[in-house]
């Protein structure tokens, strides 16, 4: 199996750091100290807030999946659906084995962008903006947002919207941003609609759903909203908790 040495071994410094002792390493991308100054190592003299700190990974693809099961505490999932979510699950449980852990324990977290209104497609156009500069990052061909677009039936919305995008309008960008898409990949609708959402990712393996406020075009008290009901939905869901 292929390996990832520039992440396990950031994970490793990372974590040697954490640690609250100073930090010395040699591996194949990474010597610390760097250059010749052997005597002035990488120290963090911050309180520790416990003896070992969780360290969760954001990873797309199933070598990068179940790396993350074999050296991290958790995942950390962004534009996923439910769907996505059992399949990221598989990979990394491959990885939990690899390196003899058990699954128990072991943090699944979808990044969930959440909007709020009586009326799904209205909430879902509080969401458009942040799609449409998702999707705009980058090349179309190589971005991961893309790429997950594509994976879920969008390619040729992706297209669209970069051509939009390319021609100054931002408004038509957001426009061609699919409402099953949004859907797909968020939580949308009044408050049942929302419990349903959530229970969709608790059976699909997902220990906790992070709720994204920031997502949606709304402001103080709007966002606010958004928490009181994901709150109000999830006392109702077995499995995961909502946080902001």
């Amino acid at each position: 199996m292929p390996c990832h040495p520039v992440t396990q071994q950031t994970l490793e410094i990372v974590r040697a750091a954490l640690k609250g002792a100073p930090v010395t390493y040699v591996g194949s991308h990474f010597q610390l100290p760097s250059g010749t100054r052997a005597s002035a190592p990488l120290h963090l003299y911050t309180e520790r807030l416990r003896p070992t700190m969780p360290i969760y990974l954001a990873a797309v693809g199933p070598q990068n999946l179940r790396l993350a099961g074999r050296i991290a505490d958790g995942w950390l999932g962004v534009f996923v659906s439910p769907g996505a979510v059992a399949e990221a699950r598989e990979e990394i449980e491959k990885g939990l084995v690899e390196s003899g852990r058990e699954p128990a324990g072991y943090e699944v977290i979808p990044c969930v962008p959440t909007a709020v209104d009586d009326d799904p497609r209205a909430a879902a156009d509080q969401l458009r903006g942040q799609y449409a500069y998702l999707l705009g990052i980058g090349d179309r061909q190589t971005s991961v947002y893309c790429s997950l677009a594509r994976r879920l039936g969008f390619g040729a919305a992706v297209d669209e919207i970069h051509r939009h995008l390319e021609s100054g309008d931002r408004a038509a960008a957001q426009r061609a941003v699919p409402t099953d898409l949004i859907d797909a990949t968020a939580l949308i609708g009044p408050r049942d609609r929302i419990q349903e959402g959530l229970r969709s990712y608790a059976a699909a393996g997902a220990t906790t759903v992070s709720i994204m406020v920031s997502a949606a075009a709304t402001d103080r008290a709007g966002r606010l909203v958004i928490l009181e009901t994901c709150a109000s939905a999830a006392s109702g869901v077995t499995g995961p908790s909502a946080a902001s």
